[in-house]
């Protein structure tokens, strides 16, 4: 595992909740540790990011290499959830 925590200039974003149930979806992740593995992360990193409420850039990078999962679409929920390849 890479990450140990986010940074903390990181602001809460306002629309957390349905990002972060977007990725839950997408991944088919139940829990922070399932969600912690398939992004290669330390499950606190997941607690972390819940308790500040904001979702790190480095991860929608993450998913869609590992996962071909669409950022936009992760922020804003319009567009398809997977890219064409």
């Amino acid at each position: 595992m890479s990450e140990s925590s986010i940074p903390y200039r990181i602001s809460p974003q306002p629309d957390f909740a349905p990002q972060y149930e977007r990725i839950l979806a997408a991944t088919g992740c139940r829990t922070c540790l399932q969600l912690a593995q398939v992004l290669d992360v330390k499950p606190a990193a997941v607690s972390d990011v819940k308790r500040r409420k904001a979702i790190p850039t480095h991860w929608l990078w993450r998913l869609l290499r590992k996962e071909n999962i669409n950022p936009d679409w992760i922020r804003s929920g319009i567009g398809d959830c997977r890219l064409r390849r």
